[in-house]
């Protein structure tokens, strides 16, 4: 599965002028949607009030240290599990976007990329700077989904 990450502006700048582009876009490739607040998210930016299938939104600070407001485990394993359920559907790409596309998209990205072996994502994408927050918890949430799956077998 190939992973891709852009920043919310480089999308809006896309999309913005045509919203259903950006269904037809998220039909084919499901994104996974990082913002700061309720106030900024991607979809409803685009006019989209109820929330997209192929669209997976959260909400969280980029910061590495633990807040309420930074990333927490259960968004985590929601990510996984969204990343994980478009892989077993057929998807062959996954967007995630954030504010800048660097830190906790890049963190999200970089963990998806070593998931799904997509080995060229760190030279497509050498400007991220992965949240170290984000991507540990991904890596625990992970593993304790492994663990619960093979306790179910």
């Amino acid at each position: 599965m190939r992973i891709t990450v852009k920043s919310r502006w480089a999308l809006l700048k896309k999309y913005l002028d045509e919203p259903e582009k950006f269904k037809a876009f998220v039909e084919e490739s499901p994104l996974i949607s990082i913002n700061d607040s309720p106030s900024e998210l991607l979809v409803e930016m685009l006019g989209f009030e109820d929330n997209l299938q192929n669209v997976h939104t959260q909400i969280f600070i980029d910061v590495e240290w633990d807040t309420p407001a930074a990333i927490q485990s259960e968004q985590a394993r929601e990510i996984v599990q969204f990343a994980d359920q478009k892989a077993a559907e057929g998807y062959e790409k996954i967007y995630v976007h954030c504010t800048m596309g660097i830190s906790r998209s890049g963190a999200i990205g970089e963990f998806l990329a070593a998931r799904y072996g997509d080995w060229d994502f760190n030279e497509a994408h050498p400007e991220i700077c992965p949240n170290l927050r984000v991507k540990r918890l991904l890596e625990e949430q992970a593993k304790i989904l492994l663990f619960e799956r093979s306790q179910k077998t």
